[in-house]
């Protein structure tokens, strides 16, 4: 039985408690950064996801790395903005458009002043930043029966900043004796191309057995060349990645997920925590503020629908192509045409869309062990995306027949190149196995 988290953002609305609601058994509860909710909205959330679970995620890093939102800390600026009416606005850097500001209003650290942090102010600096994470563990963690560890970027091999990750836990066990807990997981984000340099797991393993409290790890993966796939040797990465975490019985969580990411599915992953479509799909170092890109903003937001049928998420207008009897037989709700279907409504069709194609068969689940079991999962996802790509074939081909030809060109340049790298990844890991 697939279940997943709902990565919270700012302006989440009433979409989550409306998700969590109507798939209670499914959906566990939510992930979010420290970095964007305010402090008012997770009042909010902790009220209506009573019961579910609510993993928080204080991403650490942005204190140790030079990044976007240091510098709009240290030197504010005002931007006029016009409203409807032409009217000339003053908007401030607030806590709703840096991450600085909105983590500061969650978190004790007092040198925010002093970022990016190095090595020899951290020596200066050292005691009000275990302040600030024994603070951040009675704040958000006292009383339950789990929790994260503060989020490390895991960047290169031998940085000075490992020796801050074993200082925290070093007194996250100082903690742990007067507060235990079921379940700790070490918190990471990785960059994809780190695992071409040296094996993540291995370094992740050594935390884990060096410190015993560890359960599981809840990692976030970025991916700085691609917001719709990775490639077929990042798949491989990762998938061996997991699969060395499994076979080491350890707990794994994986952070703002997306369609891509569902191939991981055929491994054992506790939890997927999914946005919607309009925040997950370019979670990157760039949007992150710590790569050397500039931000982009998005456009427009078009209204864009994930369904299992199609194995991908495509824009919703295309559909406009099909008989209407044939609409209504593909998307799992009631509908009468094309346009009664909201963002709100697209967004929680995502995670109930989400859910089915991560769904484990049940009957597979109980018939097979080891890596028996995870090949027949491999035909399973396998079959889900064959007849998904298939579907989109279908789609194509009638959009060169209205004359849509650079709408089909688009499909084939994304969405069917993602399944066709998506299939060969899994026939690829596969193969591994039965060899």
């Amino acid at each position: 039985m697939g279940k997943i988290f709902i990565n919270a953002t700012k302006n989440y609305g009433d979409k989550i408690k409306n998700i969590v609601e109507r798939e209670k058994s499914r959906v566990d509860g939510v992930y979010y950064s420290l970095a964007d909710i305010q402090t008012k909205h997770i009042t909010e959330l902790n009220n209506f996801l009573s019961g579910k679970i609510i993993f928080k995620d204080f991403p650490i890093y942005y204190l140790l790395y030079d990044n976007s939102y240091i510098s709009k800390y240290l030197n504010p600026t005002t931007e006029a903005v016009k409203d409807r009416d032409g009217n000339v606005l003053i908007q401030k850097t607030t806590e709703g458009n840096n991450k600085l500001l909105c983590l500061k209003s969650n978190v004790d650290f007092p040198k925010f002043e002093s970022l990016p942090l190095e090595s020899s102010e951290y020596v200066d600096y050292r005691d009000d930043i275990l302040f600030c994470i024994k603070n951040y563990y009675l704040r958000f963690y006292q009383n339950c029966p789990y929790m994260t560890t503060p989020t490390f970027l895991l960047d290169k091999t031998d940085s000075w900043k490992d020796i801050i990750i074993d200082d925290v836990l070093q007194h996250t066990n100082i903690y742990l004796k007067d507060e235990s807990k079921r379940d700790v997981f070490l918190s990471v984000l990785i960059n994809v191309e780190l695992f071409n340099s040296f094996n993540v797991a291995n370094k992740l393993l050594k935390y884990i057995r060096k410190y015993s409290f560890l359960t599981g790890i809840s990692v976030s993966i970025t991916n700085s060349a691609s917001i719709y796939t990775y490639d077929s040797k990042e798949y491989q990465n990762i998938l061996s990645f997991i699969k060395e975490l499994n076979f080491n019985d350890v707990k794994v969580f994986m952070n703002y997920c997306g369609i891509k990411d569902i191939p991981f599915s055929i491994l054992d992953i506790e939890r997927f925590g999914v946005g919607w479509f309009s925040s997950f799909r370019s979670y990157d170092l760039e949007s992150k503020g710590i790569d050397i890109s500039q931000n982009s903003s998005f456009g427009k937001r078009i209204k864009k629908i994930l369904l299992e049928y199609f194995m991908s998420e495509i824009p919703l207008e295309l559909l406009e192509v099909l008989k209407i009897e044939d609409i209504l037989e593909i998307i799992p709700v009631p509908i009468s045409k094309l346009d009664d279907l909201s963002l709100s409504d697209l967004e929680q069709l995502y995670w109930i869309e989400f859910l089915k194609i991560i769904e484990k068969n049940q009957v597979i689940e109980e018939k097979f062990t080891g890596d028996e079991l995870t090949i027949k999962r491999c035909d399973l996802m396998l079959q889900k995306l064959d007849f998904g790509l298939k579907n989109l074939k279908y789609l194509v081909k009638k959009l060169n027949e209205s004359g849509r030809f650079d709408d089909a060109k688009k499909l084939e340049n994304t969405n069917i190149y993602c399944i066709m790298t998506q299939i060969g990844a899994i026939r690829e890991f596969k193969n591994k196995i039965l060899i």
